[in-house]
């Protein structure tokens, strides 16, 4: 008859081992999507800056994005003076127009209104546009009028 007796520590070492491999793989994992982000932001194209229209409008254009399969246009901005927002960016039948430079595509046809009403100064906000028959591509460029002025060449992403 033979005796097996087991090594006491060979569990805790085995579990050691275990930790330390799962701490290293979430700071690989870590390190290689903060890499990316800060890769896709060195990449994200400018957008021009006019204190002509933040002053008139009271906000500033972050970007604009394609979303839903390019169906939907993303306009982020962020308020700057929330009473010349709420004319400018706040007006549910008076929106904002984009003006497409590659074709001469006007859209106007806003999305996603509810959170006009509350409008504080810093905060970032979003318009959601209908890309009417795909009108607007990634890579254009776009004007965006507001308040009577108008931010030209607008990158979408």
């Amino acid at each position: 008859m033979s005796t097996r007796t087991l090594n006491p520590g060979g569990a805790r070492d085995w579990l050691r081992m275990l930790v330390v491999v799962v701490v290293v793989l979430a700071v690989a994992v870590t390190g290689a999507v903060w890499a990316m982000d800060s890769t896709a932001a060195r990449n994200r194209p400018t957008v021009p800056v006019s204190p002509a229209v933040e002053n008139a409008s009271g906000v500033r254009i972050l970007r604009a994005t394609l979303a839903a399969d390019g169906g939907l246009i993303d306009v982020r901005y962020v308020v700057l003076n929330r009473g010349k927002a709420a004319t400018s960016v706040g007006v549910v039948d008076d929106p904002p127009v984009l003006d497409n430079d590659r074709n001469g595509a006007a859209l106007q046809t806003v999305l996603a209104m509810q959170h006009r009403k509350d409008l504080r100064n810093g905060g970032t906000y979003f318009l959601i546009y209908h890309n009417t028959n795909m009108s607007v591509r990634r890579g254009d460029r776009i004007d965006i009028t507001l308040a009577g002025v108008t931010l030209n060449n607008v990158p979408v992403e």
